[in-house]
């Protein structure tokens, strides 16, 4: 069975020490970020199927870590913090994070907190973290919210003012009826604003017929 990946961000190295010690004693593998930048970058690089982190650190601090990985991801997340203070519990819990615990802390309550974290989400490593998703030239960074094709990045298209009616696609010329589509004379590569479906924003994507498509990680 494949070992679970566990990602800790600290910039405390003692920190960082102590956790990977214990929890690759337990059989977990470890990677290890000192700053939220870090831990942003090894979440885009790396299947990570649980996020223990810190709030205080610096370059990005571990609320905006949390904030921007629930835009794609939903890999459970631990906050491990100095911070008590019930607003700061509340402001990370609603964010996202799937529990909190302050320093200092028993090593033996944090494993006991990891092993809750993936009952609750069940299996994670049957559909891990994918930071990037490539089709023939196609390549979507969920991470980063950035879609390429054939290198050219592709740029979102605003959503629209409160209360404006949505543009109608054209028509297509032998069929009144059917709008036009890319490739065929109609806007192509467009990234329209919508809800989320699953780990991932719902995209309109251009399809690359006879292509194979595939997920990886940078």
């Amino acid at each position: 069975m494949e070992k679970k990946k566990i990602l800790v961000v600290d910039d405390d190295p003692a920190i960082l020490r102590l956790l990977s010690t214990n929890l690759k004693a337990r059989g977990y593998e470890v990677v290890t970020a000192a700053n939220g930048e870090e831990s942003l970058e090894a979440v885009q690089r790396d299947f990570i199927d649980l996020i223990i982190l810190d709030i205080m650190m610096p370059k990005v601090d571990g609320v905006e870590v949390c904030r921007r990985t629930r835009e794609w991801s939903s890999v459970p997340i631990i906050i491990l913090s100095a911070r008590g203070d019930e607003n700061d519990k509340v402001k990370c819990l609603e964010l996202g994070a799937d529990d909190y615990l302050t320093k200092p802390f028993g090593i033996a309550e944090l494993m006991a907190r990891v092993k809750t974290a993936f009952r609750h989400r069940g299996d994670v490593t049957a559909n891990p973290t994918q930071a990037n998703f490539n089709c023939d030239g196609l390549e979507i960074n969920f991470a980063k919210r950035r879609v390429t094709v054939n290198d050219q990045e592709v740029r979102g298209k605003a959503a629209p003012q409160a209360g404006a009616r949505p543009q109608e696609p054209p028509l297509h010329p032998d069929h009144p009826r059917r709008g036009l589509s890319p490739g065929h004379g109609g806007p192509s590569h467009r990234l329209e604003p919508g809800r989320r479906t699953g780990h991932y924003p719902l995209l309109c994507v251009p399809a690359i017929p006879g292509g194979s498509c595939q997920s990886r990680h940078q």
